[in-house]
């Protein structure tokens, strides 16, 4: 019969009655052969009773015995309390229910939607978002509230590399502006100063020149003043030469070996009328055992010159009024291009 039912035609069903004994006699357990019934069959298996539906069966209208047990207990216990009637009575009793196997129906294909209204499903598998819904809600916000934490780091971390981009091209812009506004507050001091090394030389060059018209050149006194002449070019060209430096933009970023010595000197040269005018006498004490020290030029002349022009404004109304730079003459180096602190007051 097994054999039989695994090469059943196409459109068709089994319907399992009770099997308690074979042809050859040999007792049977009737939801063992079911088991095997429908295991064996290439088409659903149904049947009609209710033990039978998680044996194999699909179900149905099922005959329930539970059913049968229900209401027979309630007659006797209607007997033990004296309120049944005396005339024996036959009474119809709703005992078939609508029960169906979710496995079985997974197995042939059947839809839920295609069931009677009312019907029972038994061994229903729940889904793992239906057993588990808490812990994935959980899991969820947690991934959530991770990607939207790494979110904002990754936004941060760009708006913080954005800021100090930024900043850094605020801060070469203001130092070129602070440059820039130095050469103000000296272009009039560098003037001037310019202005008389060219009347010197205007002095110079007519006196050499009277000197040679002379009926008797006077070729002596005529050459010492035009070396005068050549020397104040010379520092008019120098004085140039460190103005172009000191408030370029060309030479930032070039570091070579500085002595400090000469970066004091020529800052104080600029800054010379400066010190006239206030009234301010510079004492300067260099070191000429000082090293050369590897640094950028330009914005240590820069830093030299804030230090000195701040420190002729705050002496404004101060008596005497000294400026002092001091370089010791023994001094330590972390490394080849640390500067080393010099007192200016």
């Amino acid at each position: 019969m097994l054999t039989e039912l695994s090469h059943l035609p196409p459109q068709t069903l089994v319907f399992y009655t009770t099997i308690f004994r074979d042809g050859a006699g040999e007792t049977l357990v009737p939801r063992e052969i079911a088991q095997c019934v429908s295991a064996a069959a290439n088409a659903p298996t149904y049947g009609f009773f209710e033990q039978y539906v998680g044996q194999g069966i699909i179900g149905g209208k099922v005959n329930s015995f539970s059913a049968h047990g229900v209401e027979a207990g309630k007659l006797a216990s209607e007997v033990l309390a004296g309120t049944a009637t005396s005339m024996p009575q036959v009474d119809e009793m709703p005992t078939e229910k609508l029960v169906f196997d979710w496995r079985q129906l997974q197995r042939w294909g059947i839809s839920e939607s295609k069931l009677p209204a009312g019907s029972e499903i038994r061994f229903l598998e729940s889904s793992a978002w239906e057993q588990y819904q808490p812990q994935i809600l959980a899991i969820a916000a947690a991934i959530l509230v991770q990607a939207t934490l790494i979110g904002w780091l990754i936004h941060e971390r760009q708006y913080r590399r954005r800021a100090e981009r930024s900043a850094r091209e605020t801060f070469s812009e203001l130092t070129q502006m602070n440059g820039m506004a130095t050469a103000g507050e000296l272009s009039a001091a560098i003037a001037h100063e310019i202005r008389q090394l060219i009347t010197g030389m205007v002095t110079m060059a007519n006196a050499a020149l009277r000197w040679l018209s002379k009926g008797e050149p006077d070729i002596g006194r005529a050459r010492d003043a035009m070396n005068k002449v050549v020397a104040a070019g010379h520092q008019a060209s120098d004085v140039i030469t460190n103005v172009r430096g000191l408030f370029g933009k060309d030479t930032q970023d070039e570091k070579t070996p500085t002595d400090l010595n000469t970066l004091i000197q020529s800052v104080l040269g600029l800054v010379s009328i400066d010190l006239r005018k206030h009234s301010i006498e510079s004492v300067v004490s260099l070191s000429e055992q000082l090293p050369p020290v590897v640094g950028n030029e330009v914005q240590l002349q820069q830093v030299i010159l804030n230090l000195v022009m701040n420190a002729i404004e705050s002496m404004s109304s101060a008596e005497p009024r000294v400026l002092s730079i001091i370089l010791p003459l023994t001094m330590g180096y972390a490394s080849q291009s640390r500067i080393p602190a010099a007192e200016l007051a």
